[in-house]
């Protein structure tokens, strides 16, 4: 006598629906989860450190009324209150106070961003050499050292090659849209994270989360 074995069908799972519209941009916490080792070494890298808030946390420059002499001009590093500041040179090539907004880098220097009201980031042209002293390091210099960089030159750190918006952001930041203005020459700048975050390399990861 035969035996007829009847095998019973399993329909397949049904995938979630694709979201419409494209992927968008999630922000590296998203990835921690399922990728704990690889962020675990993402953390307190120089990716996720690329550009931070100044706060006491992470200034690593001497602001306690500490000053530099380029070229006969002084310019002095201080705080009030939580809020570091730097008195230096304007676009005119007048003393004047600033208020530093970003942090850029942590090793073997630290650089400094100032805000202004057009949108534009710019770069102090002085930056903090982080290493230990006995390297030479823990000390203030110009980044054109025996250089006399002056108002109006090309490169001083108020004109177009020491603007952090165009030169810069767009390596050191994540999700970044410059969104400049050409006929009022503001910027909007806006990015998902300062910092050089997972998306950076690997893109917006909305749908990756969601399967």
């Amino acid at each position: 006598m035969s035996v007829v074995l009847i095998t019973a069908c399993t329909k397949p799972a049904e995938q979630p629906p694709v979201a419409d519209g494209p992927p968008e941009f999630v922000g590296s916490e998203a990835c921690a989860s399922c990728h704990e080792p690889q962020f675990g070494e993402w953390m307190g890298s120089h990716h996720e450190l690329a550009m931070q808030v100044a706060t006491a946390e992470t200034v690593l420059g001497d602001f306690a009324d500490s000053s530099i002499d380029y070229y006969g001009t002084e310019s002095r590093f201080f705080t009030r209150g939580d809020t570091y500041y730097v008195d230096t040179t304007d676009a005119t090539g007048e003393m004047r106070e600033f208020e530093i907004s970003y942090v850029f880098g942590v090793e073997p220097l630290q650089q400094y961003l100032i805000e202004f009201p057009d949108g534009r980031l710019q770069t102090l042209p002085f930056s903090w050499d982080t290493r230990p002293e006995a390297d030479g390091g823990q000390r203030w210099f110009h980044i054109y050292e025996g250089e006399e960089i002056t108002a109006g030159d090309q490169l001083y750190w108020t004109g177009r090659q020491q603007n952090w918006n165009y030169m810069c952001a767009e390596c050191h930041s994540t999700n970044l849209d410059m969104a400049y203005d050409e006929a009022t020459d503001t910027f909007a700048t806006t990015w998902s994270e300062t910092k050089v975050g997972c998306e950076g390399c690997h893109g917006p990861g909305s749908r990756h989360v969601e399967y």
